[in-house]
């Protein structure tokens, strides 16, 4: 018999917790008390832009929450608000002490930590970005809005998928959101470990042209992958592995087979011609 992942059945007593290529990983489940049901703990499933709206029905006034300064507060104000069925806090070794738990949780539960890390940077890259880090005061760009057929942003502001990933084991396919921003150019986002894989696409408008305006209507019902018209990224944060220099190694050992076969066929054929040269007879 197989056991069921919690994701698809939340509420079988049996489920279990799989990474996306399938390695059990148990110790992520969680019983929520109150909702009474299973759930995968290992990554942060709420939207950067869902926090932000979160942030936005907490405290009004504020309108964000520009305090955060790592992924474990990121975890820590998930927790406090009760924004997930996730005790996230589970996975802290029992520290109070940031420092410590961010060597816990890298030592133990890194596969949280380093999703932690992604949603945060782009939750402080594009929902809510402090003026300086930890001041309490920034900028809270706008978010898309969506009807059936038509994505808007603020005037100046142009819609986009964002598309992520945290390049573990554990979560090879991207994550995705939505934002507005104020052009076709974007910056690169750093990690701890280096540049954040992030790709930007264009959504297309109703002549399938790329929409670079603020507000356009769309083919597809809102969410419609087919929207994005299969069309490659506008900006990649981080370039895949380097093909001129994969050319260039092809090439490199091309080269290098042509020569020791060269070689060998050279010595073969030098080998039969000498096999074939009468060998002069003695004189009587």
């Amino acid at each position: 018999m197989s056991i069921h992942t919690c994701r698809d059945y939340p509420t079988d007593p049996n489920c279990t917790c799989y990474s996306q290529t399938k390695k059990q990983i148990h110790h992520y489940r969680q019983f929520h008390n109150t909702k009474q049901n299973y759930n995968c703990c290992d990554t942060v499933y709420m939207n950067p832009a869902e926090i932000r709206e979160a942030a936005e029905s907490i405290d009004p006034a504020e309108g964000c929450c520009y305090t955060l300064t790592s992924p474990v507060q990121y975890l820590q104000y998930i927790n406090d608000n009760n924004l997930t069925n996730c005790d996230y806090s589970q996975y802290f070794g029992g520290n109070n002490d940031e420092t410590q738990i961010t060597s816990y949780m890298l030592a133990n539960n890194r596969e949280l930590y380093d999703n932690a890390e992604v949603n945060f940077k782009i939750y402080q890259t594009y929902f809510c970005q402090p003026d300086t880090l930890g001041s309490g005061t920034g900028t809270s760009p706008p978010i898309p809005v969506f009807s059936d057929h038509q994505v808007s942003c603020p005037a100046t502001q142009i819609p986009y998928v964002l598309s992520y990933k945290t390049e573990l084991d554990n979560s090879p396919f991207p994550q995705y959101t939505y934002i507005c921003n104020t052009s076709q150019n974007f910056n690169q986002v750093n990690l701890s470990n280096g540049p954040l894989n992030y790709e930007t696409y264009n959504f297309y408008n109703t002549n399938n042209i790329p929409c670079v305006s603020s507000s356009c209507p769309l083919n597809y019902e809102s969410g419609n992958y087919n929207n994005l018209a299969n069309s490659g990224p506008v900006y990649q944060g981080k370039k895949p592995k380097n093909d001129e220099t994969l050319l260039g190694v092809g090439i490199a050992l091309l080269v290098l087979v042509i020569i020791i076969y060269g070689a060998i066929g050279y010595y073969m054929f030098e080998e039969t011609r000498n096999s074939k040269t009468p060998i002069p007879k003695k004189g009587k």
